[in-house]
């Protein structure tokens, strides 16, 4: 952490010079009752998944078509952030260094509640028994500035144990993002799940939703000694059960051409309810 506190110090103008132009980006705010806590994650293996051709969502917002690919998907740790119906919102903020335990993983993070006015305003039911919301992950650098996000919305109907979860709307959006960063994929798949808890008995456990592999890439990152920094959604992910629960999880991966480049960006989650 010191070496960090220093290193933010000593580059926090670099880092507005390097990445030119003006910020078309969000910066970090407070988090209201936040504290510091060690959250454990589940370690997810190195893997690779197949992406068929589609369409994503660019930076400056226009939609591009993408082939189909295999992706590398690197070691990395995954966190979850769970809402109750009722629920506005929760922020978790990356602190230190993802660290691998007995049992898994963990990580330091600053937990909180965000202001009202940095969230996506509530919105009226989009059909009868539908909740809605969506998990958002950017990636900030020293000075704060968000230099890249995703966020992937999700609309559901459920109706209690007695029925299975339906997806009703599943997209992504770019919040936002600095100039030098570009968005270099971003494939997201739908998810759906519906299990009796008993056989021959009508009353289920569902879980619907969708997640996104995103890459974001900069060649003038400070720090990197004239290579490329990389952050990776590896994934994040939104779903909802049929008891109406939004779940938000999300693993990353940072690259990058020796310690310093990596160490100067933070990953940060948040998972927010729209509606019911």
């Amino acid at each position: 952490m010191n070496i960090r506190n220093i290193l933010a110090e000593s580059i926090c103008a670099a880092c507005l010079v390097a990445q030119q132009g003006e910020a078309q980006t969000r910066t970090t705010y407070p988090l209201i009752d936040s504290h510091v806590e060690t959250v454990q994650g589940t370690l997810q293996p190195a893997d690779t998944v197949s992406a068929p051709a589609s369409s994503m969502v660019s930076p400056d917002g226009t939609i591009v078509e993408q082939p189909g690919r295999i992706l590398d998907i690197a070691d990395a740790c995954a966190f979850e952030l769970v809402l109750e119906p009722g629920d506005r919102a929760i922020e978790a903020r990356q602190l230190s260094e993802v660290r691998a335990t007995d049992t898994g993983c963990e990580v330091d993070m600053e937990i909180g509640t965000p202001p009202e006015d940095q969230l996506d305003s509530p919105s009226l039911a989009a059909h009868p028994g539908t909740s809605s919301g969506y998990a958002q992950g950017y990636f900030t650098d020293p000075p704060g500035f968000w230099v890249n996000s995703e966020q992937v919305n999700l609309s559901w109907n459920w109706f209690g144990m007695q029925s299975c979860a339906f997806i009703y709307s599943l997209y992504e959006t770019v919040p936002s993002h600095f100039p030098g960063w570009g968005k270099d994929y971003g494939y997201l798949f739908p998810q759906w799940s519906c299990l009796p808890f008993f056989p021959g008995f009508p009353f289920y456990s569902s879980r619907v939703g969708g997640l996104e592999y995103a890459e974001w890439s900069n060649a003038i990152f400070p720090g990197c000694l004239g290579g490329v920094a990389r952050t990776y959604y590896s994934p994040l992910s939104v779903s909802g059960d049929n008891n109406g629960r939004l779940y938000g999880n999300f693993a990353w991966t940072i690259t990058g051409p020796g310690f310093l480049c990596i160490n100067l960006l933070r990953a940060n989650f948040q998972l927010v309810r729209t509606y019911n």
